[in-house]
């Protein structure tokens, strides 16, 4: 499938890109199709056509194959380039700008100085800023200098740095923006101008209309509209049926949510941010609460059979009325890329969300699953510290309230289980979606001192100094660790019950749907000598309860891609006709599936996956690195086929199938040359 003569169609690429120099568009159409027989998956086939498109003068179709080409390897500076090049053809100067941006930042990031002076690319953005400040494009969009800041979208570090971005726009995308402003907090006083940042104050990022005015629709509830002012005691009148009633706000630069009856007036004598009206009245066909448990980094190996009941006590207890998934895979091994799993539904090679350093975007053209929500007329709402999965990277799609404070100062177990409270109270009266994010398993990889609950279960001889390794997902096998990392699940899991008392106490089961799961194992859980992809860092927690959830134990093959079809059926949701990854299982209604990949894709390690299957696991290692645009010489391969007890099988059928499978996979993420 893979297997090319090498040099020939290097020298087809060349003959290609003379054709089109030299303006022998028949000849280069001959060429391109004769290209696209022998390497139908390469990356080069997308830059081909994008170039022979712009010279036969057709820019709208080399704009289709540009953002193809973007859209499937979004850290290549050349795809990038010829995005710029289209736009700028199409007079999109700010636009064009943008994507030689993002060209200049990845040819930076891969040392090709020269090719920036050969392209000429500083010069071409500088005459495209110009261009645009001198044109008639009326579409708002942040500044120059606000992109620059941000290396046009492809290394945001606003969300874990001292950077004053509260009380501000933030803009999630070209056009799109939410006002950023300070959540309530206790202590929150006027003396906050120069801490500002999400390391101090949390953030609450809301859609709003700016001015001095705003009219609530007439409607047969009441509303919650969130407000924030420019200003300190800001007074706000608002008309109701010849009645008027003021107030005053006296913070500036953080939300109020006022309550306000239908067909209202609300005048603001400043400049002011109105939220979108949350609807305080439950709709029929709907949930009355979605609550999702992200407890990132939790391994389903310490809470395999009567494990669970021991180390969680609480989620187990809570859970047992529901379904517990036991052979869940997460579809990559650390947390950004697997958050994305989650998401879309895809697997890495598809939304390649992978970088280690470089940072991306959802692709637009699968919807997430709370856009699903949004759109089902649900109030949503995220609660995380995750720096991995934050508004720049998609994750503010469909949200109508993200809450953001970086999870190693802010949102602790401890803290977020009253706020998890806090806010269903706040939103009760409403149908609500609300996603958490539960990191504090992440600190025995990243080497913190652990909660005293946690020192004071622990035995002198469990103190042992041992090395964090190069990263956390990197570590070796270790005794120690796994004793601190069950210990802390078990506190998290106190901590939680909570959360668990208020639902069992306020709802019925057929009015919630409430789900718990994991991003990825951990390295020292897995033993010295297994493959890198093995039981350990893949197999995570992953269960649900609620309306149309049966009480079991599933020990069904999932793969984490299935989440948000899980999420849409239990919640009567109809999803787009557009194909993804993930499969219903059987459990929850559907077909199920064959098997599940999980594959590591990271720059400079060579590509690793396994195939889960029913009765076996399939490895597979590459020797070659993968470069920062994703793709890899496919070379000097390893594999191994064996049973779930980790002894070698001897089925050529089966190896055959399962190698097919992954060169099929990553046939796209090869180089040709």
């Amino acid at each position: 499938m893979l297997a090319v003569r090498r040099g020939h169609v290097s020298v087809i690429k060349l003959f290609v890109q003379r054709a089109l120099q030299t303006g022998e568009l028949v000849q280069a159409a001959k060429l391109i199709e004769q290209y696209k027989e022998e390497c139908p998956a390469d990356l080069d086939v997308s830059a081909m056509e994008t170039m022979f498109d712009l010279y036969s003068g057709n820019v709208d179709a080399a704009l289709q194959h540009a953002l193809e080409g973007v859209r499937k390897y979004p850290c290549n500076g050349d795809l990038q380039y010829n995005l710029g090049c289209v736009y700028e053809q199409k007079e999109e100067w700010f636009l064009a700008w943008m994507s030689y941006g993002r060209a200049l930042t990845l040819y930076e990031y891969c040392k090709l100085k020269q090719k920036i002076e050969k392209l000429g690319l500083k010069q071409r953005m500088y005459l495209c800023s110009i261009k645009h400040e001198t044109g008639t494009d009326s579409r708002q969009h942040a500044g120059y200098e606000y992109w620059v800041g941000k290396k046009w979208g492809l290394n945001e570090r606003a969300f874990r740095s001292p950077e004053q971005i509260l009380g501000q726009y933030y803009w999630e995308s070209v056009y799109k923006k939410k006002y950023a402003g300070i959540y309530w907090d206790h202590v929150l006083t006027r003396d906050y101008d120069n801490n500002r940042d999400l390391l101090h104050i949390k953030g609450e990022f809301i859609k709003v209309t700016e001015g001095n005015e705003f009219y609530v629709e007439d409607g047969s509830s009441d509303v919650l509209l969130p407000v924030a002012s420019e200003n300190d005691n800001t007074i706000h009148k608002i008309l109701h049926s010849n009645h008027e009633y003021q107030l005053k706000q006296s913070v500036s630069r953080h939300f109020n949510y006022y309550r306000i009856p239908p067909d209202s007036t609300i005048y603001s004598s400043g400049k002011s941010y109105y939220g979108r009206p949350v609807l305080m009245h439950q709709k029929e066909g709907r949930k009355k609460l979605i609550l999702n448990l992200f407890v990132d980094g939790l391994a389903q190996c310490i809470l395999d059979g009567e494990k669970f009941k021991k180390r969680m006590p609480f989620t187990a207890a809570f859970f047992e009325k529901g379904t517990i998934c036991t052979r869940a895979y997460s579809a990559a091994e650390w947390t950004y890329p697997s958050i994305a799993n989650y998401a879309t539904g895809l697997y890495t090679a598809h939304h390649m969300l992978f970088h280690n350093v470089l940072d991306g975007a959802l692709p637009l053209e699968y919807p997430t699953l709370t856009e699903y929500f949004h759109e089902k007329g649900y109030f949503t709402s995220e609660m995380t510290g995750n720096w991995r999965a934050i508004p720049l990277h998609g994750y503010g799609r469909g949200c109508d309230q993200y809450i953001y404070q970086h999870g190693t100062v802010g949102f602790r177990a401890q803290e977020l289980a009253g706020e998890i409270v806090d806010h269903i109270e706040a939103f009760k009266e409403t149908n609500q979606v609300l996603g958490v994010c539960i990191g504090d398993l992440h600190d025995i990889a990243d080497g913190f001192d652990m909660p005293v609950s946690v020192q004071s279960r622990l035995d002198i001889t469990n103190y042992t100094n041992e090395e964090m390794g190069f990263t956390s997902v990197k570590q070796d096998y270790s005794d120690n660790k796994r004793i601190w990392y069950e210990k802390m699940a078990t506190r998290i899991d106190a901590l939680l019950n909570m959360v668990y008392q208020y639902i069992e106490r306020n709802y019925k089961n057929e009015d919630i749907l409430v789900s718990l799961y994991a991003d990825h194992g951990q390295g020292y859980l897995v033993p010295q000598g297994e493959h890198f992809c093995s039981e350990g860092r893949t197999r995570v927690a992953f269960m649900f309860r609620g309306d149309g959830v049966k009480s079991q134990v599933c020990n069904e093959l999932i793969s984490t891609c299935d989440y948000i079809k899980i999420m849409c059926r239990l919640a009567d949701i109809r999803m787009k006709d557009i194909k993804i990854d993930g499969m219903l299982p059987k459990a929850f209604g559907g077909e199920g599936r064959e098997y599940a990949i999980t594959e590591s894709l990271h720059p400079g390690d060579p590509y690793q996956a396994a195939i889960y299957a029913k009765d076996c696991v399939f490895y597979f290692r590459n020797s070659f690195p993968v470069q920062d645009d994703g793709r890899f010489y496919l070379k000097d391969c390893w594999v191994r086929l064996a049973d779930l007890e980790g002894n070698d099988l001897e089925n050529e059928e089966l190896y055959q199938k399962y190698l097919s499978i992954i060169l099929g996979h990553i046939v796209h993420l090869c180089i040709y040359d």
